[in-house]
């Protein structure tokens, strides 16, 4: 290596005439501290991104088209749930009785519609005469069928099973395609036997006292 001259040295390594090596090499250390404390600041620190006219406009109608879907798809769920609330509303109450009710506010204004008088030509009282069955009529049978077939058709009954089941806690039947075979794990009829030993041991002592009195 060559020889440096001292005015090569000094020029290098100083800013001025007057500074030393060792301050400038304490000056750039400093430096270098504090870049590395704003790098290590700036890590961590929220990300923040310009807002720009277009960028708000964007948003805007961004937000705008949500809250549209928003209130459309509320205004879905809640006819959803009123639509469901009546079906229940109706089963509650049992759809047999609220067509019996049906057909009876139909009778009465068929009958607000006509006269007090009835006469023995009057087809409406003869046709509702006919569809009454007696106990005592040896076809009153062969009405019932007929009439429950006529019902099936048009759907206002739905078949059910003719034959024995196990029994259950609600008493619901099971659908008259069932071959007879419980495929249950058998908590039914462990709940009929523990009701019928409650109620069997209810009587007795019931009977039990009895006699002792």
């Amino acid at each position: 290596m060559g020889t440096v001259s001292r005015a090569e040295y000094l020029k290098k390594y100083t800013t001025n005439s007057s500074e030393k090596p060792e301050t400038k090499k304490s000056t750039n250390l400093l430096e270098c501290q504090e870049n590395s404390q704003s790098y290590e600041q700036g890590r961590d620190a929220e990300t923040r991104k310009r807002v720009t006219g277009f960028n708000r406009g964007r948003k805007g109608k961004r937000e705008e088209e949500n809250s549209e879907e928003k209130k459309a798809r509320e205004a879905r769920e809640a006819a959803k749930q009123a639509e469901m609330e009546k079906k229940y509303s109706l089963w509650n109450k049992g759809l047999t009785q609220i067509k019996e009710r049906e057909e009876e506010l139909e009778e009465m204004q068929q009958v607000l519609g006509e006269g007090f008088t009835r006469h023995k030509d009057d087809e409406a009282l003869n046709e509702h005469l006919k569809k009454q069955l007696h106990s005592e009529d040896p076809m009153a049978e062969y009405f019932r069928v007929k009439n429950h077939k006529i019902q099936m058709r048009t759907g206002i009954v739905y078949p059910t099973y003719k034959g024995q089941c196990p029994p259950n806690r609600y008493e619901i039947k099971p659908g008259y395609r069932w071959d007879g075979v419980d495929r249950s794990n058998g908590f039914e009829s462990k709940m009929s036997l523990e009701k019928n030993k409650k109620i069997a041991h209810k009587e007795l002592t019931y009977r039990s006292i009895a006699e002792c009195e």
